[in-house]
């Protein structure tokens, strides 16, 4: 018999995949214990998982490690340094001596907050700085856009090509003709079944679309509004969880293509706690 996966996280079904273990497998061929180890010791963010077999289904069941709260360790001395170079905008001590000042430019590794205060006597007393540091950063960004590029339209010919699947055999429902031109591929995949009760069997949709390739000249502005379109999808991907407050952008015509060099400068906490002693 051959196992089928109804449900299953994508990363955990990769590394189910990566042991040999996917739809279609003959479920004799693995030692389901022996798998459960190995993907505990392969992903460090799972406190268990179970791999049980029901029939013909292989059934997963994890549970993820519960995130801790750091915990800091007030009694061992220690400073605030930067983690990022950028420029003091607000600086909140709780512990320790500052350092720096609000409007002070700072380097990666600089002392922001010292953690070696003095008493009235002159006598050294070391304390566990803390501090929040609230700086603009500055973050590179580089975008190309070729003035030359192609474009696919479709002609209206669509051509389905669908399979089934017996385990791991497709067998083709049409008969076999050589494409010609250019297409766009389509497809999916659905197990059957029969009065609720999953088969070894899978319905293998493809759909050809034929396309007509052309080759289009882009104009200097329409590759800048490309750019910045490109910009934008960077600033709500990557930059989603920062504060963004200014973008400095310049661009360079590179002939084939234009470039578009961006700074984007941020607002974030730059401090971290080091050992006093480091």
């Amino acid at each position: 018999n051959s196992v089928n996966i109804p449900s299953c996280n994508d990363v955990i079904l990769e590394s189910l995949q990566k042991y040999g273990l996917g739809v279609g497998s003959r479920k004799q061929e693995f030692d389901l214990d022996e798998l459960e180890q190995r993907i505990l010791l392969e992903r460090q963010d799972l406190s268990w998982v179970t791999l049980s077999l029901r029939g013909t289904t292989l059934y997963v069941e994890v549970r993820e490690l519960e995130e801790r709260p750091e915990v800091v360790d007030t009694s061992q001395p220690a400073n605030v340094v930067a983690a990022e170079s950028g420029q003091i905008v607000k600086l909140e001590v709780y512990d320790g001596q500052a350092v720096v000042e609000e409007g002070d430019a700072v380097a990666k590794g600089d002392l922001l907050v010292s953690g070696v205060l003095e008493d009235k006597n002159g006598n050294a007393i070391l304390r566990h700085a803390q501090a929040s540091v609230l700086a603009r950063v500055s973050y590179a960004e580089q975008i190309e856009i070729p003035y030359e590029q192609t474009i696919k339209t479709p002609t209206g010919v669509v051509k389905d090509r669908n399979y089934l699947r017996i385990f791991s055999l497709n067998l083709p429902l049409f008969l076999a003709t050589e494409l010609k031109g250019d297409y766009e591929l389509e497809g999916g995949a659905e197990q059957l079944s029969i009065f609720g009760f999953e088969l070894p069997l899978w319905s293998i949709r493809q759909r050809y679309v034929e396309v007509d390739v052309d080759t289009i000249q882009l104009t200097a502005d329409e590759a800048r509004s490309q750019a910045m379109e490109a910009l934008q999808n960077i600033l709500q991907t990557k930059y989603a969880d920062y504060q963004v407050v200014d973008t400095e952008c310049r661009e360079t015509d590179l002939g084939d293509r234009l470039r578009l060099e961006v700074d984007v400068i941020c607002e974030t906490d730059i401090g971290v706690t080091r050992d006093i002693y480091q």
